[in-house]
């Protein structure tokens, strides 16, 4: 009898648990990339609530995942903000200075928020279990560090891409950041890429630098925006630390092998379930004189308006003489004299399309959720990437035999004709991406089903752990062993100076 109450206890303490899911402002790619997380959660009985501070309704979630919108008045995200964001997506390169007007978005939707009722019926729950974004989301921070202050919750962090590598520092992984490109690889010439060149493992270190100073900035920025909400001391020292689990949607396989711990999760390497076209799209792409279908999608934040009129022109002179396939072209933007083998529309069922048995190829930006969807239909890809990760991903997607490259900074119609051609005429790229979806999946376990696991025991036990690293407790100064440098370097001068 004991034993059966004792598992009753054990399996009710994380059934139907309250979870919260805190996602970056405004951002309905990252809402997706934390969706099947939910999602999944939901499915195995929780009470699941997706919170984003947001200018407008992203929408309605499923599995009985349940949405939490605090709308925010437009000039949270002041306009010259998103001019120069626009400028970076289509005219720059990423660099990590690009962070710190991100920081004081995050801090201004925080103070907006904090005005609403809406947002303190949220915040005045109790909570089993919170998730919040990784980047510049501070009313996650703040509710994981308050809530597990007063009430023990445990809090998680979760990446939508591979981690930042100051956040890895401050998880004393003790990542060198030379033996792979850095986040803000340049679009350039990425593919040249090499670690023996001194100069790429010299621009790595000055990323890591600048990016570490960045964070350093936005930790006392963010600092003044929770004391607002009755926290004082943030750092990310302390929320790392407190922080019960990381999930990351990044495939645990899909890069070089890094150091990672027991309290990381990998929830990306899974498979969405795809469905039957619209009749419209189906006859479309079905059509008997077609080769094949050509898919172009560059994700929710391209804005083709605004892109430079040489780029849309080529885009628009490729895809019009690409007479022998039908086009797909994801395309929100002023009219275009597009012929009757393309199609352009504003939104397109991008999973469903890349799964039809009649896709050939992808020309995409290099999003993550776009890499992910390109590997599990096995399509192979044209990748022109744009800003953030997307470069370093198009690197690893070529590195790895399944897609070729374009650089936005100068490319013209001849390139992406032939970039395209070579995709489409070599079956090894196909090849290349169907080895890769293997590997991919190929585990003991379905990822999102271990996250579910993992975080009905970090409920149970209230952590997954028994101790934590303790370089997570050392500053840089004591963790690169500076302390001990400049003494040993001191008693040998002294010494030397004594003879």
């Amino acid at each position: 009898m004991r034993l059966l109450l004792a598992i009753f206890f054990l399996f009710s303490s994380a059934c139907c648990s309250k979870i919260l899911l805190v996602v970056l402002t405004n951002s309905k790619s990252h809402l997706g990339s934390m969706a099947p997380f939910a999602q999944a959660l939901s499915k195995n009985g929780h009470n699941v609530t997706v919170y984003v501070e947001t200018l407008t309704d992203l929408g309605e979630l499923k599995n009985g995942v349940k949405k939490h919108y605090v709308i925010l008045p437009k000039e949270t995200i002041n306009k010259a903000w998103g001019a120069t964001f626009m400028n970076i997506v289509w005219n720059g390169s990423f660099a990590p200075e690009v962070w710190k007007g991100a920081f004081g978005i995050g801090n201004t939707a925080l103070l907006y928020a904090m005005k609403q009722e809406s947002f303190w019926q949220i915040a005045n729950q109790t909570w089993d279990f919170i998730v919040s974004d990784e980047i510049f989301t501070p009313t996650g921070w703040a509710m994981g560090m308050i809530h597990k202050e007063r009430h023990g919750t445990p809090h998680a962090v979760f990446s939508t891409t591979a981690m930042l590598h100051a956040y890895t520092h401050m998880l004393s992984l003790n990542r060198n950041p030379v033996i792979a490109p850095s986040y803000y690889l340049s679009v350039d010439d990425p593919l040249s890429w090499n670690m023996d060149y001194f100069v790429n493992r010299a621009i790595s270190v000055r990323h890591a630098i600048v990016e570490y100073s960045v964070l350093r900035f936005g930790e006392r920025v963010t600092r003044s925006a929770i004391e607002q909400m009755g926290y004082s001391g943030f750092s990310w020292s302390n929320y790392y630390h407190d922080a019960s689990m990381v999930l990351i949607d990044y495939p645990d396989r899909l890069a070089w092998p890094v150091p990672v711990a027991h309290d990381f999760v990998y929830t990306g390497s899974s498979c969405p379930d795809s469905r039957p076209l619209p009749d419209d799209l189906e006859e479309f792409v079905s059509d008997p004189t077609s080769k094949g279908t050509i898919l172009v999608a560059f994700g929710s934040h391209v804005q083709w308006d605004i892109a430079p009129r040489r780029v849309v022109l080529a885009f628009l002179e490729v895809l019009n003489n690409m007479s022998d396939y039908r086009v797909i072209w994801s395309y929100r933007g002023s009219p275009l004299d597009a012929k009757s083998h393309v199609k352009l529309q504003e939104w397109v069922p991008q999973n469903d399309l890349l799964n039809h048995p009649k896709t050939r190829l992808f020309f995409s930006h290099g999003g993550l959720k776009s890499v992910k969807e390109a590997i599990c239909s096995e399509t192979p890809v044209l990748y022109m990437p744009l800003f953030c990760e997307q470069v370093r991903s198009s690197f690893i997607a070529n590195q790895l035999g399944f897609a070729e490259y374009v650089n936005k900074n100068t490319v013209s119609a001849q390139e992406i004709y032939a970039q395209m051609s070579k995709v489409l005429a070599n079956d090894s790229y196909r090849r290349g991406v169907a080895k890769v979806k293997s590997l991919f999946l190929d585990r003991i376990m379905d990822p999102l089903q271990e996250a579910v696991f993992c975080t009905e025991k970090l409920i149970r036990f209230g952590s997954t752990q028994m101790m934590k690293r303790a370089g997570m407790r050392l500053n840089w100064f004591q963790f690169l062993y500076v302390d001990l440098t400049v003494l040993i370097f001191g008693v040998t001068a002294f010494l030397g100076c004594t003879k």
